[in-house]
């Protein structure tokens, strides 16, 4: 990793979940472990996994959300088959509460699906994410 990508947010989550154990990334950096509701495993090389990665350990480390409580790479209903979210936040009775999804523009936004805005926190982020096309 070089000086730019260690100043990064991105890599500064990373760092801090790998220190933290709620992911692990392999020595060659090919591949990541995901530690949440199905321990979820695959390649680190995409430029959009490590978007994933920072993501994933901000909502854990910042945002109090538990391991137990996020998926990855869940199957999105009323889409085509091969349509899956990011990342799923589940609350306390299992029900979908926020989903993530990366746009077509390589954004990533987190989605939420909130049934009772009384009982559930307000939450929206977005970052642009450029990368190499």
């Amino acid at each position: 990793m070089d000086n730019k990508q260690e100043k990064s947010v991105f890599f500064q989550n990373i760092q801090r979940g790998i220190d933290k154990r709620i992911i692990f990334v392999s020595d060659d950096s090919s591949k990541i472990m995901y530690y949440c509701k199905r321990n979820y495993s695959t390649s680190f090389k995409n430029p959009e996994e490590k978007v994933r990665a920072s993501y994933f350990c901000e909502l854990v480390l910042d945002y109090d959300y538990l391991t137990k409580k996020i998926d990855i790479e869940v199957p999105v209903p009323r889409r085509t088959p091969e349509d899956r979210a990011d990342m799923v936040v589940y609350d306390e009775k299992g029900v979908e509460y926020l989903v993530v999804s990366r746009a077509r523009e390589i954004k990533m936004l987190l989605l939420i699906f909130q049934k009772d805005m009384d009982k559930h926190q307000n939450i929206s982020l977005s970052r642009e994410i450029k990368t190499r096309t």
